[in-house]
């Protein structure tokens, strides 16, 4: 089992996003199947013309050209700007709806007044940030623009607005109903008049002062991003999905029928104490071929009614990129009754087919007239915004993006697209240098922000870090037990489900599989029997690991380690100078086998070294929350806690994985304070533990480079703490390095203690959650989060892959789901 069937698992539950399920061919309406022929991968007679849209269009329509075709309402001098969607909502007389702004919310401790640690060894490290400089007494002005009569069109208002430039100067943003300037009009309130171009209508625009920002304030980083984002295009790079790439850098890897195209994640928010960029490396993995081709190597490996079916097993639920907009869509079924030559209405009721439609607005010739089409259906945040219509996408205009399940699991593809996206800390920290002094010699950029008042500074944050004292490791050993083994006759699951009921017993203790192949279908078979019908612990292991001569001690040592810990063993401990403590894991998983069900795992320590543990899931649907089901397992931990020690934890620490931005004020504000009075709950009226919530975030863009020999840059040791300058502080965090990596860049994991009354100091929570990092025993080192995440992690992934079902309470003090 791998990251792909996590893949398949999220690309399921995306599904759910759909306003109705894909129609396969069959499925649905009942009409026959076309028969293929060799002059198309799926011909059929064309149908009549789709919905009120097409992919040549935008939602909603396609009645005028794309932007920058020209065309629309009046001249407007900065289309770009007719983009920008930068309204605070604040402004007087506003009666457009908006949507509110995400602010992070403070979790900070009351009693916390230095969350910087003071143990280990200094180490002056660099990191990915820039800093954003600006004037002293620098200020943002904000007014509110109003429109009399009152103009609809966002296009037009820029344009009207826009006619007084000598008034507003040429550095300005506008929305459509905010304007932002980096100077103070004379008057608080200043009307002025514009002309239509088209029936000669006067406007009075009335321009209000509403406020005056500070940089640090939200609207001042809103503003600053859409800046930056407006400075990258001028260094000729393009937007694609959610980040900037340059397509001219390209690379090409013609043997795997590639492409990686560099490109940029970046955020300009505030931290402790400064206004700081994050600029971190990306890349964008695309097939070098069409759509239409891979559908042709399909039609000539199986032709017939296999064709349909492997066309939707291949492509629904992928991400295509059309090259002609560089915009993504997800590809969510096919119209085989659909052909270039089919028709789509504009918004103004002009019929036009796709043939015509591409020759006329982007002069691309399409070339094969019988291809069907792609179907990509609106998403739910579409529908809200009114976008309902179903969009069609021309598969000789797209390619595929990402790498597929076949390319992971073949190691030259992996090997040959590392060469190119994993990047040692010295050739990063060079690429972003070039990056951030080729904004800064840009003579447009120069143009743009200097009339803003801002620039940025030419040289990476330098940060003094810490590193943690090396942890002293303890080892055991365990009796091994007798072994019965048992041949299988063939390898049908039966055989194998056969063989496991004659021969796990009562008082059996492992059962050990070694199976041919890695058939997803057999591994399940066997989990479900070993995990729910019959509770033992199981270890399945596929016969060529062990057939390499080379590598047999290595491997045998892994299998023993993993049925040690099955069995119930300590493999290694830590001194843990705490008494009374339990830590707690939690994280989420999306269940394959139903749209919309996640799986809950949760994990606690049972002893003082913190070596076992307690396990147990959840199910929950995406309407519920995930503490609605974690409360009762939660109890029921703390009773075994209880059985095993004779008394209730004193202090408990619960690391949470699985938050994303967006959820942390739930988690602060509702799962917390669930969980607390779970636990008073559990242990009657007087029981009051001292409880810490720390949420645990893998996928950050935040990079650490610590100086080598020679002033060259290499990864941070492992035990690397950095609590200050690029923290937040509204928030009790700090980043941890406690991974050691062979190739590329370490990426550092980021702590935030949302909830801490154990009283700890922030020493003692940071080395905590570094020693954790050493008691997964899965791995002979440290790993990226602390053991009990990453051991949910490993249950929720069973469960949710595999079983589908709650696992016998039998198996729950036992780690065996490793």
């Amino acid at each position: 089992m791998s990251g792909r069937a996590r893949g398949r698992a999220r690309g399921r539950a995306r599904g759910a996003d759909q306003t109705e399920p894909a129609r396969r061919p069959g499925e649905g309406e009942s009409k026959s199947m076309p028969a293929p022929t060799s002059s198309a991968p799926a011909p059929a007679p064309a149908g009549g013309p789709p919905g009120p849209s097409g992919r040549a269009t935008y939602r909603g329509g396609a009645a005028v050209p794309r932007p920058g075709m020209g065309g629309g309402e009046g001249q407007v001098p900065a289309d770009e700007l007719a983009k920008m969607s930068i309204g605070t909502g604040d402004a007087g007389q506003v009666t457009q709806k908006r949507r509110p702004r995400y602010t992070d919310p403070e979790t900070k401790p009351a009693w916390i007044t230095d969350k910087r640690g003071t143990s280990g060894t200094a180490l002056p490290v660099k990191t990915n940030y820039f800093r954003l400089e600006s004037k002293p007494d620098w200020h943002l002005y904000q007014y509110h623009v109003d429109f009399n009569p009152p103009v609809d069109s966002k296009r037009l208002k820029i344009a009207l607005l826009f006619h007084h430039e000598e008034l507003l100067g040429k550095t300005k943003a506008f929305d459509g109903m905010v304007l932002f300037l980096p100077h103070k009009l004379q008057q608080n309130v200043t009307e002025v008049y514009s002309k239509k171009n088209f029936d000669d209508t006067q406007v009075r625009v009335t321009i209000t002062l509403t406020n005056e920002l500070p940089p640090t304030s939200p609207q001042c980083l809103q503003v600053f991003n859409i800046i930056f984002r407006r400075v990258l295009t001028m260094v000729d790079m393009q937007l694609i999905g959610r980040n900037y790439f340059n397509p001219k850098l390209a690379v090409q890897i013609p043997q795997h029928k590639l492409e990686v195209m560099p490109g940029f994640v970046t955020s300009i928010l505030r931290y402790e104490t400064q206004t700081l960029l994050c600029a971190d490396i990306s890349h964008k993995i695309l097939r070098s071929d069409t759509v239409l081709d891979i559908m042709y190597e399909m039609y000539n490996r199986s032709a017939g009614d296999a064709f349909y079916e492997n066309c939707i097993r291949k492509f629904v639920g992928s991400i295509v990129l059309t090259r002609y907009n560089n915009k993504t869509y997800r590809v969510d079924d096919f119209e085989w009754d659909l052909r270039p030559t089919s028709t789509f209405k504009l918004r103004k009721g002009e019929d036009i087919s796709y043939v015509d439609y591409y020759k006329k607005n982007y002069s691309i010739t399409i070339n094969d007239l019988n291809q069907p089409l792609l179907v990509s259906r609106p998403k739910k945040k579409d529908i809200k915004v009114g976008r309902t219509e179903v969009l069609y996408l021309l598969p000789e205009l797209c390619c595929l993006t990402g790498l597929s399940d076949e390319a992971r699991a073949d190691f030259s593809v992996m090997k040959d697209v590392a060469a190119h996206t994993r990047i040692a800390p010295q050739g990063r920290t060079q690429t972003l240098t070039d990056f951030i002094n080729q904004i800064n010699t840009n003579q447009a950029v120069k143009t743009e922000m200097g009339g803003w008042g801002l620039r940025f500074s030419q040289d990476l944050v330098q940060i003094n870090a810490r590193v943690a004292p090396p942890e002293k490791i303890m080892q055991r050993y365990d009796a091994v037990v007798s072994i019965n083994i048992c041949e299988i006759p063939d390898d049908r699951n039966d055989s194998y489900l056969s063989a496991l009921r004659q021969q796990v017993q009562q008082d059996t203790q492992m059962a050990l599989c070694i199976l041919p192949t890695n058939r997803k279908d057999r591994y399940d078979a066997i989990k479900k029997f070993c995990c729910v019908d019959h509770p033992v612990p199981s270890q399945v292991v596929v016969g060529r690991t062990l057939s390499k001569k080379q590598m047999l001690m290595s491997v045998a040592t892994k299998i023993a380690i993993q049925l040690n810990c099955k069995l119930g063993g300590e493999v290694w401990h830590l001194e843990i100078p705490l008494k009374g403590l339990m830590v707690v894991g939690i994280d989420t998983y999306h269940d394959s086998a139903k749209k919309g069900r996640s799986v809950g795992g949760i994990v606690c320590s049972m002893n003082r070294n913190l070596t076992r543990y307690y396990s147990s899931c959840t199910f929950q649907m995406q309407t519920q929350e995930l503490v609605d089901g974690a409360c009762m397992k939660l109890r029921g931990a703390l009773e075994k806690y209880h059985e095993v020690n004779g008394a209730l934890p004193e202090r408990i620490i619960v690391f949470r994985d699985g938050v994303g931005d967006g959820q942390l004020q739930a988690v602060h504000e509702h799962e917390i304070p669930q969980m607390i009075d779970c636990f008073k709950k559990a242990g009657g009226t007087e029981y009051s533990p001292k409880v810490g919530v720390v949420v645990v975030k893998k996928r950050i863009n935040t990079r650490f480079f610590a100086s080598l020999n020679r002033g060259q840059l290499g990864n941070p040791p492992p035990g690397t703490i950095i609590d200050t300058e690029v923290t937040k502080p509204e928030w009790y965090d700090f980043f941890l390095v406690s991974q050691s990596v062979r190739q590329g860049t370490v990426t550092p994991t980021h702590y935030n203690v949302v909830w801490d009354t154990t009283g700890l100091k922030p020493d003692h929570m940071q080395r905590l959650t570094y020693k954790m990092c050493h008691l997964y025993y899965n791995w002979p080192g440290t790993i990226r989060v602390p053991a009990p995440c990453q051991y949910a992690h490993k249950l929720a992934f069973l469960v949710g892959q595999s079983i589908h079902r709650d696992p016998s309470p039998a198996l729950a003090d036992r780690l065996y789901f490793l």
